[in-house]
This record gives C-alpha cells, sequence and structure tokens, in this order.
C-alpha cells in the first residue's frame, strides 16, 4: 500500500493505491495519527485505487474515522470500488461513514 498526501483548501487528501491488507492498516492508522497531530482536522480517503480490504483493514477504516471524530475532525471517504463497496455495505459500514461517489461532491460535504 502506498499513501500520498495532497491539500484542497482545508482538507487533507490521502491518496490510498493498493490492497488495505498486510501492512497496510498500519499505515493508514499512523498516517492518521500524523495528520491529527498536526492539526489536520479534515481527512478525505480516496478509495479508487483500493481494491481490496481484509478484516483487518477494515478495522483501520473503524479505527481512523473513530479517532478522528474523537479529536473533533471529519473522516470522509470517496469513490470505493465494487468490491470495497460491497465490503462497506456487508459490513454494514457504508451508511457509518460518509461514503461519496466522487472527490468533489465529498469535499463539499465537509463543513
Amino acid at each position: 500500500m502506498k499513501i500520498n498526501r495532497r491539500k484542497i483548501g482545508k482538507v487533507m487528501v490521502l491518496d490510498m493505491v493498493g490492497r488495505l491488507a498486510e501492512n497496510g492498516p498500519a499505515m493508514l492508522q499512523d498516517e492518521v495519527q500524523k495528520l491529527l497531530a498536526e492539526g489536520e482536522q479534515q481527512i478525505l480517503l480516496n478509495l479508487a485505487e483500493v481494491p481490496y480490504a481484509n478484516s483487518t483493514g477494515i478495522g483501520a477504516l473503524v479505527s481512523s474515522f473513530t479517532t478522528t471524530k474523537n479529536r473533533g475532525g471529519q473522516l470522509r471517504m470517496h469513490s470505493p470500488g465494487k468490491k470495497m463497496t460491497e465490503l462497506l455495505q456487508l459490513t454494514q459500514l457504508y451508511p457509518v461513514f460518509d461514503v461519496r461517489t466522487d472527490e468533489a461532491d465529498a469535499l463539499r460535504g465537509f463543513k
């Protein structure tokens, strides 16, 4: 997994590339922790290039969402592929996370 940062206005976008498995979950959690420590409050996960997540990867998404929310921030996701959408729906997390179909829509949703 690779995670690249880019800033759009007040939102930090994390472009994730690769499977959210093996070392990916730890990388995601570390990156979110770093962003929060740096004072970032609005985080957007770009899932367009994430074809799969195992149970640890799903757990990392939940943990990142919860940690961000508990620190007064917002974490959203956009552009999950078919398999990621199915996983989020199967685990009943799709409505819990604020998942948008594209980046522009996701950016508009931040307060």
